[in-house]
């Protein structure tokens, strides 16, 4: 208020002093008269300019005018404007009565240095100039930013001449700058803006690290955008490179670059556009990582690769023609025993040796054995191959087919053979047969029912899910022990092994890795009712 006065006392000095000569020269009421009303008008003028001053302050945006002084030693405000029922949320009356309504806001933590800084000012009639953390009448904190010129009055007072505005969305934009900054500057990753002529803008630490180069080295140099994407890149990945971001879209790769220090290295690199409010492309933000490491591991791990693929496929040959070797000798040693069985059969004195029949018989058997040995070597080794062309094939006619062949020994192990409908697979013919007479020969060693009086039953069932074809083959014996639930995959895991019985351990093998060829999966459950259930899934895609 008092700077209201003063400005208006001011004014009222500079007219009388305009006005002294003609003072001089008054002779007569009528030139008082007309001195009076003029003063009256510059009066009025003066209260007119003083309302509208005082409207300015009341309608500042995020702010308040004050003036503030302090009188025997206790702070007072001479004038606020009423910004601060707004800011702050106290009325105009209310603080001109009870200036610490007002200070009383300040955060306790900032007191004390805003104390000190008040009474620097107040000595030095300096200005003041301090961000203040207040806590609102509401609850809730605000950053005020307080600003005011210290004067003398004519009694000898300092006053304040003030504005506090509202900077806490400021300080908090400006915070969450400061934190994305250093996010960029810490980050691993290298980051590098160039303009459209290839002037850089900016550059991370990291980049530095990868490139060698310092930012003042890049920034004051001269380079084209080629140079600055990598000095190695051949004329068609440049091409390709600024195809993507002429077009306006996003470029990403692998480089070939040159360090400061001349050696070469691999680059992940990615070029993304930088438009600027009018939709133009103003920069461009490289993204870059040196993955010369996880190259030379891709290198590393490629050959050998290619060396275990070599190793395996002699492997696997090796074990091929073996068991076709093999193969011929088991079917001669059987032919043979049997010869020999005929002949025996015509010498009674040598039919009555039980130490000559049981010789042949383990003869006959061992043969066997061998040969299924041998043939289920050689499904292993091709299971992991197609051996026909991979198409959806009739599940339901496969089964009919196996449980006609398999007619004979379910009627001797009194099994029943249930078949639902069953959905179509995609899977070569051949090793869709092996995979079903696999499992159905599994489940009629292993499935029957261990309970007197109770039927052996091997129910197959299945069903299509969202391009995946899923079957179980379920029976009612005894299960399987938790443990060997996964073991029974492996090759030559047998269980249930009885006076030599029990099969050659390879069939699950062969149909797990029929199964995983395509990408499926195959597992066994154990039924809370008894028995165990074979499910596998095949996807129709590879």
């Amino acid at each position: 208020m008092e700077l209201l006065i003063a400005v208006v006392s001011a004014a009222v000095a500079v007219l009388l002093w305009d006005r002294l000569p003609a003072l001089s020269k008054l002779r007569n009421a009528s030139s008082l008269r007309e001195l009076t009303e003029e003063l009256q008008k510059q009066r009025a003028k003066l209260q007119e300019q003083e309302a509208r001053l005082r409207s300015m302050g009341d309608s500042l945006p995020d702010s308040f005018l004050y003036q503030y002084t302090v009188e025997n030693d206790e702070p007072k405000f001479i004038y606020v404007s009423s910004g601060i029922e707004c800011l702050c949320g106290i009325s105009v009356d209310r603080v001109m009565l009870d200036s610490m309504l007002l200070l009383g806001q300040i955060d306790p933590s900032q007191r004390e240095s805003y104390v000190e800084a008040q009474s620097i000012s107040q000595r030095d009639l300096s200005d003041f100039s301090m961000d203040l953390h207040m806590l609102r009448a509401n609850g809730e904190w605000r950053w005020l930013r307080v600003r005011s010129h210290p004067r003398k009055n004519e009694n000898g007072s300092v006053v304040w001449d003030g504005i506090a505005t509202d900077v806490t969305d400021r300080l908090l934009y400006e915070a969450e700058i400061n934190r994305l900054a250093q996010a960029v500057e810490q980050n691993p990753t290298g980051i590098l803006i160039v303009d459209t002529q290839g002037v850089v803008e900016y550059m991370n630490t990291a980049c530095t690290l990868i490139s060698g180069y310092q930012f003042s080295e890049v920034y004051s140099s001269k380079q084209t955008h080629r140079e600055i994407i990598s000095t190695e890149m051949t004329d068609a990945e440049y091409g390709a490179i600024q195809t993507q971001l002429q077009a306006g879209r996003m470029w990403r790769g692998v480089l070939r670059n040159r360090h400061k220090s001349g050696r070469i290295y691999w680059e992940a690199l990615t070029i993304s556009p930088i438009y600027d409010s009018e939709g133009r492309v103003a920069s461009y933000l490289h993204l870059r990582q040196d993955v010369n490491e996880q190259k030379n591991a891709e290198a590393d791990l490629a050959l050998r690769s290619a060396e275990l693929e070599r190793a395996n496929a002699d492997l696997t040959r090796f074990a091929d023609v073996s068991a076709h070797h093999l193969m011929e000798p088991t079917r001669r040693l059987i032919s043979y025993s049997q010869q020999l069985r005929k002949q025996v059969a015509s010498l009674p004195e040598a039919c009555r040796d039980q130490e000559v029949t049981a010789s042949l018989a383990y003869i006959e058997h061992d043969a066997g054995h061998l040969r299924t040995l041998v043939r289920d070597i050689q499904l292993y080794l091709s299971a992991g191959m197609p051996r026909g062309e991979v198409r959806m094939e009739d599940s339901d006619t496969i089964l009919e087919m196996l449980q006609q062949r398999l007619a004979e020994k379910l009627a001797l192990h009194h099994i029943h053979l249930e078949i639902s409908p069953l959905p179509g697979v995609m899977l070569d013919r051949p090793r869709l047969i092996d995979l079903f007479a696999l499992l159905l020969d599994n489940a009629i060693r292993h499935g029957q029912s261990g309970e007197v009086g109770v039927d052996s039953c091997i129910a197959v069932s299945g069903e299509r899910d969202k391009g995946l074809s899923r079957f179980r083959i379920r029976d009612n014996g005894n299960g399987i022990p938790t443990e060997y639930l996964e073991r029974v995959f492996e090759i030559f895991e047998r269980l249930n092994v009885v006076n030599g019985e029990g099969g050659t351990g390879i069939g699950l093998s062969i149909a797990r890795r029929i199964v995983e060829s395509r990408h499926g999966r195959i597992w066994i459950e154990n039924r809370p009712e008894g028995g165990a259930m074979v499910v596998f899934e095949l996807p129709d895609e590879n």
